[in-house]
């Protein structure tokens, strides 16, 4: 199934940087960049985190998993992570399209911020693998998982 509610919308890419669709380049849109950053952020989790995509998100019903107190904690802080590094690849591009470096410094700050965003985010985190966020994974934060 598509994951069509992993990502930012533009409006909530826009939330970070109102004037994001000024520095597109090439005819493309934001959700070119979200869906690189996507990719870029599963990475991530996994690598950086030793998190697994299955683990926050529900590909079956195109969700991001809530924990018993039905929080949105992966849904907002994935969003916004993923939004941060949106801005941050739409920067990048254009400085490399308009050979501009103050704008490679922008892209600088935003990844910074993706980056210190990825080591203290609190998610809800499925290592039991069930489809559910039991007490006992929920609201971990800047921690990596590894099961057996």
């Amino acid at each position: 199934m598509a994951e069509t509610n992993s990502t930012p919308t533009e409006a909530e890419v826009t939330a970070r940087r109102g004037d994001i669709n000024n520095y597109l380049v090439d005819d493309k849109i934001v959700a070119d960049y979200t869906a690189v950053a996507l990719a870029q952020f599963k990475r991530d989790l996994f690598n950086k985190r030793a998190i697994k995509w299955s683990w926050i998100f529900d590909t079956t019903n195109d969700l991001y998993y809530l924990n018993t107190a039905a929080e949105t904690w992966n849904d907002d802080n994935c969003i916004n992570m993923i939004a941060l590094l949106t801005v941050a690849y739409v920067f990048a591009d254009y400085a490399i399209s308009n050979k501009e470096s103050q704008w490679m410094e922008l892209s600088t700050y935003y990844r910074a911020e993706y980056d210190d965003e990825l080591k203290i985010a609190k998610l809800d985190v499925d290592t039991s693998g069930d489809g559910a966020i039991t007490d006992n994974e929920e609201g971990r934060s800047g921690q990596a998982f590894f099961v057996k």
